[in-house]
């Protein structure tokens, strides 16, 4: 296990950033622990789906179509599923969320189904839905929030813990068309139920307010906007898989931790060494910090995070810092 220790400060401003309120990078003390990486263990391959619960982490990876469970010293605890349509197979997952209890659910977009898989990676049961799900966070107790497309346009659903609807949540501010925009959301949810979505293509932050509804997002969060969109040469306003043709996303991933919420910008300008932080009830823009390895996938545990870095060669890594250091510094 390779250990880094690393001092964020100010990075470099580039044209677009001296036109837009300033990040405000602060230092903190980073430590780097190498989980898993594709140097040494060549089944690693493309870990692009990653969740982490207590002292376990799990990831898909496209390069074999296979859920992955790890612990926190890179053992592989446990490898499920196939590409496919029947019990324990996947067509083309895109999300995954850890389960209280120890196990994952899986969301496949493709066949409109939640499989949900035990702490051992058995296959436990799968669901059809009539929307086409993209993305899913916890709730609260054993209840799950899914983002998708039904009847073409964005939805956002309370689920029980067998995946039938509660309530469906009030989306104000949303677009009401394109069904590629449910692809464009990441979404973030903690161990304390705060949960939040975010649009990848405009860098919009909806947290989910106190009566089950997102608000109309927060562009900028406090003043500090994110990669705007800018039109090139032949853009047509086309919106391909989520994303405004002739455009880059905004943002990366979205992970939380406690009461805070980490974004890690994407663009020309960004090289996936910056974390923004918000808080994640207000989303109020709080600090930046810069990490050593560019990240590309992010996930909260309950004090730290856990990411996926795509550099040179495919690595599932741990970010930890002095907790009550960052709450003083970020204020």
């Amino acid at each position: 296990m390779a250990l880094i220790s690393f001092t964020t400060g100010a990075s470099r401003n580039t044209p677009w950033r001296e036109r837009l309120p300033p990040r405000r990078y602060v230092p903190i003390a980073i430590r780097i622990d190498s989980i898993r990486d594709g140097q040494r263990d060549d089944s690693l391959a493309r870990p692009l789906l990653l969740a982490a619960y207590n002292d376990r982490i799990f990831y898909f990876d496209y390069g074999d179509s296979r859920l992955n469970a790890i612990d926190m010293r890179g053992r592989l605890l446990w490898r499920a599923g196939r590409r496919g349509r029947g019990p324990n197979e996947w067509a083309n997952p895109t999300s995954i969320v850890a389960t209280r209890e120890g196990g994952v659910v899986v969301v496949d977009g493709s066949s409109s189904r939640f499989t949900r898989v035990d702490a051992d990676g058995a296959f436990v049961h799968s669901v059809t839905t009539p929307s086409i799900p993209m993305r899913i966070a916890r709730g609260s107790g054993t209840s799950f929030i899914a983002f998708g497309a039904l009847n073409g346009r964005p939805n956002a659903q309370l689920l029980d813990s067998a995946f039938s609807t509660i309530q469906t949540l009030e989306w104000s501010g949303w677009p009401d068309s394109a069904m590629g925009l449910a692809a464009q959301v990441r979404v973030a949810s903690g161990f304390s139920g705060n949960v939040a979505a975010v649009s990848i293509a405009t860098g919009r932050i909806f947290p989910l307010r106190p009566g089950m509804s997102f608000d109309s997002g927060v562009d900028g969060i406090g003043g500090r906007p994110l990669p705007p969109r800018v039109p090139l040469p032949g853009d047509n306003g086309l919106v391909v898989a989520g994303i405004p043709a002739g455009t880059k996303p905004a943002i990366r991933d979205a992970a939380i931790v406690g009461e805070l919420l980490f974004v890690v910008p994407a663009g020309e300008d960004f090289d996936g060494r910056t974390l923004d932080i918000y808080d994640v009830k207000s989303g109020k823009y709080r600090a930046s910090i810069r990490v050593p390895v560019p990240l590309h996938v992010v996930s909260g545990t309950s004090a730290d995070l856990v990411a996926v870095s795509l550099a040179e060669f495919p690595a599932i890594i741990r970010l930890r810092w002095d907790r009550t250091k960052l709450e003083r510094v970020i204020h």
